[in-house]
């Protein structure tokens, strides 16, 4: 089995160095070694204008059984501790309670496992670090996104790009209201400094803002092209049909992957920005 985990560490060491995965392309791993990656997936990235880079990945491949492929991206804030956590515990957390589930399940075991993994994070009272979090899942031919904050999946097929995760953003009615009717207090759209309504960790406001995640399935065909995970670098600057026009027409995952952090530069994203592409008709090959 393979486990792919980009330490939010050794970003911050390669700060203004943007490496795309794609088939015979080296990566460094959290110890720092090179391994030869896959052409299943392609990832890249930029710290950008920000002084440190806190996004993070993490990608699960079942090695030849093809039971399963996970992907992660965490996109974390004032601080590492959480996104390391997260990179360290929630896929493990999430495989362990799936063990012998049955289909139906798999939303309410997914559902706990975030939150038992945002309990764990709150016992450490980690005051201001935080971070999102994007889950994608293939089991078969079934695809599971889960995720807490402003990461994004958008499945690109028949030439449409449809974002299958939920932005969670202070200012939309329904988490405005959830939060306010708990007695936070949002002031300029945010929430404390937050301006998402869902997180991991920030024990300071953790009674209004939650781990919980919204949760979304789908049986995949042949129309599903690509997936797409991005942190909310690329987002803030770049919608759904832009990305999927960027990249549709490019051959390989590298260039597909990179072309996305380019494009989120050129609109003068200021963030860090992840970009992932699956191709989901070689995954389920």
């Amino acid at each position: 089995m393979k486990k792919h985990i980009l330490s939010a560490f050794i970003l911050q060491l390669m700060a203004s160095f943007s490496i795309a995965h794609s088939m015979n392309t080296q990566f460094f791993n959290i110890n720092g070694e090179c391994e030869t990656d896959n052409k299943i997936y392609s990832v890249s990235y930029e710290r950008g204008l920000r002084d440190k880079m806190e996004d993070a990945f993490v990608v699960d491949l079942d090695g030849n059984a093809h039971q399963y492929a996970m992907f992660e991206i965490f996109d974390g804030h004032c601080g590492t501790k959480t996104v390391t956590y997260l990179q360290e515990n929630l896929w493990n957390k999430v495989k362990e309670k799936l063990n012998g589930c049955a289909p139906s399940e798999y939303e309410q075991v997914i559902k706990s496992a975030f939150i038992e993994i945002g309990n764990e994070i709150l016992a450490q009272k980690i005051y201001l670090d935080g971070s999102t979090a994007l889950m994608a899942l293939v089991i078969g031919n079934m695809l599971y996104v889960a995720n807490v904050g402003d990461c994004r999946a958008v499945l690109c097929a028949n030439n449409q790009a449809i974002q299958l995760s939920t932005d969670h953003r202070t200012y939309y009615a329904e988490e405005y209201n959830r939060i306010t009717s708990l007695g936070g207090v949002i002031i300029a759209g945010r929430i404390g400094l937050l301006n998402i309504s869902r997180c991991f960790g920030n024990y300071e406001i953790s009674n209004f803002v939650n781990p919980m995640p919204s949760f979304f399935q789908k049986e995949l065909t042949e129309d599903d092209r690509s997936l797409i995970l991005a942190s909310d670098g690329l987002w803030d600057v770049v919608n759904n049909q832009q990305a999927w026009t960027s990249i549709k027409n490019k051959t390989s995952l590298k260039d597909k992957s990179t072309a996305l952090v380019r494009l989120a530069f050129e609109n003068k994203t200021k963030d860090n920005v992840t970009a992932m592409v699956i191709d989901l008709q070689e995954l389920r090959a």
